[in-house]
């Protein structure tokens, strides 16, 4: 069974691609995006269908990035004015599991799908969980909070005014949107193709260049590598930790001297330090800054890496190390858009050596982004395509985060070891004085 969500837009045409959507394809590859690169949102609604399909074709409606394919190798999006997107409706008890790992192990297939697949959970036909699949392209972890959101708020509105009933059928035809009786109060959404034009005028080049300079300036002022070498083969098997420390997650509340992200990024550096003898270094940092206007409310993905250089003082403490830390990433995250394409000409031509050795990933506050329930110190091993990785899932009211380390520079106790002791540093923060 499918529910059919029709969708009708303002506009329709071909458009470039944004920096951020480049960078993806960069990122994961141009022919498709795997089930790595999908993202999951469950939301769980008393809303029957009729609602349900309302909130969703209003949602389609409203945002060009959940209704265009793109053409990679052009550096184009082709957002589709009206069209229609097949919602699964699957019976609990009725291979729903299987329905949902299909969903998202099927790589997205970029010029011929729209970059949101929806499935709808029902008992005795009736809707209980809505789980929206959604690629790279399309939405960064930010932009899902923002989906949630809004499509939690627009269900809401619809409970209080239902649209005209809407029944489902096997492969309906196309029916035309209806039109809530209730607007929530959303901020204007801005579209990816408006963004795109945007970063080609003078000011948004004056503030890419700033990016490469800051990227430039870094590379020169640090060490490329965090870690030291080890063999060039291309991949080894990766030990994974995750914590779960509620005592953790407490003393970054009660007393981080900045932002918690900071004191998770200092104590990753000083644990580098005491595991291998360097104070100076470099980290990669995802960021999917939004404190701009026109992304505030934006639903597409920003998300890039930058480069927090650190060296940490002599003597210093953690508290101290924090400071310095702090500071690193603050200018890092305003200089955190950028060409990646140029960034990468820009390094070769000064012949800078660019080593993609630690990455931090802090995907704290993301709803359905956490590993989910288990023991303080969980251990297995599985791919990954960086040295050291750290995946901070949440900082309050406890720190959860994993770390993903090559074989080749801790073995599984090792790794225990070390993301124990960013803990215990943690910890010792809160006897400080």
């Amino acid at each position: 069974m499918t529910l059919t969500i029709p969708f009708s837009g303002p506009r329709s045409g071909l458009w470039p691609q944004t920096l951020g959507q480049r960078n993806v394809l960069d990122w994961v590859g141009k022919d498709s995006l795997g089930a790595a690169d999908v993202l999951t949102l469950r939301i769980w609604t008393r809303a029957g269908l009729p609602a349900l399909r309302h909130a969703l074709s209003a949602t389609l409606t409203r945002h060009e990035s959940l209704r265009s394919t793109h053409l990679p190798e052009q550096g184009t999006q082709r957002v589709a004015g009206r069209g229609e997107l097949r919602a699964a409706l699957v019976e609990a008890g009725t291979q729903e599991e299987l329905a949902l790992a299909t969903a998202q192990d099927r790589p997205f297939g970029l010029a011929e799908e729209y970059p949101l697949r929806v499935t709808i959970l029902t008992r005795r036909n009736r809707p209980y969980l809505l789980v929206l699949h959604l690629s790279h392209i399309a939405a960064d972890w930010a932009a899902a909070v923002l989906l949630r959101r809004e499509l939690t708020g627009a269900l809401a509105g619809e409970r209080a005014a239902p649209p005209p009933a809407v029944q489902p059928a096997v492969q309906p035809a196309v029916q035309p949107a209806v039109q809530p009786a209730v607007q929530p109060a959303i901020q204007p959404a801005i579209q990816p193709a408006d963004l795109a034009v945007a970063e080609r005028s003078p000011r948004a080049r004056r503030q890419l260049d700033a990016a490469i300079e800051h990227w430039v300036t870094v590379l020169g002022r640090h060490p490329a590598r965090a870690l030291p070498p080890r063999d060039d083969s291309p991949y080894r098997r990766h030990h994974h930790v995750i914590l779960r420390s509620p005592e953790a997650g407490d003393v970054l509340t009660r007393r981080a001297p900045c932002a918690p992200s900071s004191v998770v990024l200092a104590a990753l550096a000083r644990a580098i330090d005491r595991r291998y003898g360097g104070a100076e270094g470099v980290l990669h940092v995802l960021c999917a800054n939004r404190q701009q206007p026109e992304t505030a409310h934006y639903i597409g993905t920003i998300s890039q890496e930058t480069l927090v250089g650190y060296t940490i003082p002599p003597g210093a403490c953690l508290i101290q190390t924090s400071t310095v830390l702090h500071g690193s990433a603050l200018r890092a995250y305003r200089r955190g858009r950028y060409d990646h394409e140029r960034l990468k000409r820009t390094i070769a031509e000064l012949g800078i050596v660019r080593h993609r050795d630690v990455v931090v990933n802090n995907i704290s506050g993301y709803p359905g982004a956490d590993p989910g329930p288990g023991p303080r110190l969980e251990t297995s091993t599985g791919p990954e395509d960086t040295p050291l990785t750290l995946t901070v899932y949440e900082l309050a009211p406890r720190l959860v985060c994993k770390l993903s380390v090559d074989e080749r520079y801790l073995d599984a106790a090792q790794a225990r070891e070390f993301l124990a002791g960013i803990e215990e540093e943690l910890l010792s923060m809160g006897k400080a004085s």
